[in-house]
């Protein structure tokens, strides 16, 4: 089957995205596991975060940060 180009970047765009998401719902779950459910709202605020560069900082802080007050203060710097 022979793809248009429109069809490949949006395959792509759809891939890229995808991979987004996997981030934002791996820092939800480093924080619901280390500091328990009340981080499941840090949900929403992840959503608006399309930087690939800043979403794997954010995992890293999730893993290491002292509390969940410290990685709400990176998420908003």
């Amino acid at each position: 089957m022979i793809e248009s180009p429109v069809l490949q970047e949006l395959k792509a765009e759809w891939t890229r995205e995808a991979v987004r998401e996997d981030k934002r719902r791996t820092i939800v779950d480093f924080l619901v596991a280390r500091f328990g459910p009340e981080a499941e709202e840090i949900a929403t605020q992840l959503e608006t975060i399309a930087d690939d560069a800043r979403l794997k900082e954010l995992v890293k802080s999730a893993a290491y940060c002292a509390d969940l007050p410290s990685f709400r203060k990176e998420l908003a710097g």
